[in-house]
């Protein structure tokens, strides 16, 4: 359990709680989260929620992380998170983005929630790799959900927005702006989150251009160990060259966003599969 500091309410059903933790500032990694405790009462929300590390501060030993407010467990932590008080979380877990290649060209792209990973990122790229070179995509619903632009223009080189009505930046999709810029292979790495729809199109306009993407899958998660099958996805098998497999290209197994996860390549996804599953 770690003191909060501060919490925040970015918009509508939109909450950050930063806490002072000197193990998770200097362990944390872009992509990971942590699994929270809701309530005070154990009997409140029986399983912990998987929430976004959004911002690690190694200097201050703050970290920020942001959730939603979906259902009764995010619920009870967005009503009895306050100053002073107490998180009660696991962390940090599981993989991260891979560090781009010296001198890169690098997208991120995200959608609603899927940007708070990626802030994380572009902020741990920006403070200590001064020769890569960072484009911002983001989408949102509304200028009202519209959040976090002040620090995605200092992390990013370049940031484009968009809202589906078009009340702030271009109108429609995120991947209207980028997609584009994506297929004239503009970008050596391209990291996105958010919807599963965006990031199936980022992911196939990354392997025609031949650009390399990683993605960060969100799924609902239920043991939080790999135990279930809340939060399985498809993953494609390689089979060695040369192999009996390789003919057909191999197959796939199942893997967990909570254990193997969240961030896969995105060429590794079985996207149809996974819509599915």
């Amino acid at each position: 359990m770690e003191k909060i500091m501060s919490v925040r309410q970015l918009c509508d059903e939109i909450t950050s709680i930063t806490f002072s933790s000197r193990y998770m500032a200097a362990e944390a990694k872009p992509g990971q989260f942590i699994a929270v405790k809701c309530g005070n009462n154990s009997m409140d929300a029986m399983l912990r929620r998987p929430v976004s590390i959004c911002r690690a501060d190694r200097w201050s030993n703050e970290i920020t992380v942001v959730f939603q407010v979906k259902g009764k467990g995010t619920k009870l932590l967005a009503e009895t998170a306050e100053t002073g008080s107490y998180i009660d979380y696991i962390g940090p877990l599981v993989n991260s983005f891979k560090s781009p290649p010296a001198g890169a060209k690098i997208a991120v792209v995200g959608g609603g929630l899927g940007i708070f990973p990626l802030l994380f990122l572009l902020e741990e790229i920006r403070s200590t790799r001064k020769d890569i070179k960072a484009d911002a995509y983001l989408g949102f619903r509304k200028n009202d959900s519209v959040i976090l632009r002040e620090e995605f223009t200092k992390a990013a080189d370049n940031i484009y927005i968009s809202t589906d009505d078009g009340s702030c930046g271009r109108k429609g999709f995120v991947t209207d702006i980028c997609l584009p810029v994506i297929d004239a292979g503009s970008y050596d790495i391209i990291y996105t989150c958010g919807p599963q729809a965006m990031m199936k199109c980022v992911s196939k306009a990354a392997e025609k251009s031949g650009s390399e993407c990683y993605v960060s899958l969100e799924q609902r998660m239920g043991c939080g160990i790999g135990a279930c099958l809340a939060c399985a996805c498809r993953i494609a098998v390689r089979p060695a060259e040369g192999s009996s497999q390789a003919a057909d290209g191999g197959g796939w197994e199942y893997k967990h966003v909570c254990r193997d996860g969240p961030v896969f390549r995105s060429r590794d996804v079985v996207w149809d599969k996974t819509e599915e599953s």
